[in-house]
């Protein structure tokens, strides 16, 4: 008996949580028809496309491509590295951890190009974590430690 009420209610926080999930997506494709300014429509694009990242890996992929694609024409650095590090989470999650090495390492390079060091910490933990999956244990562990170092500097309680 016990067991079944954990079960409904475990099903019941699911569907709550995929239908949040949906409404949020449906609002930010409506915002994304109104006349916003480019960067702000890569920033929908990539939050639309994460959204759909356990819900439907196509249409992920769609947005944030359609997100990157814009980034690049505007050359708006910060939106093409999350693209990047955005494809990166949905290679990852399909086990293509070379793929996703590659796209957080495109994701590093421009963050690291924009002075932005907490992104660029997070690629480098990120790279750590796929190769960690990829089994080379002692290649994840420096890069995790280099990540906890830039962690350390920036005194980010957040990264660590």
């Amino acid at each position: 008996m016990k067991k079944a009420v954990l079960l409904i209610f475990i099903l019941f926080d699911i569907a709550t949580s995929l239908f949040s999930n949906t409404t949020n997506i449906d609002s930010l494709k409506k915002f994304s028809r109104t006349k916003i300014q480019d960067t702000l429509l890569v920033q929908t694009f990539n939050r639309i496309g994460k959204a759909y990242e356990f819900i439907d890996q196509d249409s992920a992929k769609h947005y944030i491509r359609k997100a990157q694609k814009l980034a690049i024409q505007k050359n708006y650095l910060p939106g093409q590295g999350i693209s990047n590090m955005y494809l990166g989470y949905l290679e990852e999650d399909v086990s293509n951890y070379d793929t996703a090495i590659s796209y957080y390492s495109k994701a590093l390079n421009i963050f690291n190009k924009i002075g932005d060091k907490a992104n660029a910490a997070e690629q480098i933990k990120l790279i750590g974590e796929a190769t960690k999956y990829k089994g080379d244990l002692k290649c994840a562990l420096h890069y995790f430690q280099k990540a906890l170092t830039i962690y350390e500097e920036m005194n980010s309680k957040d990264g660590i």
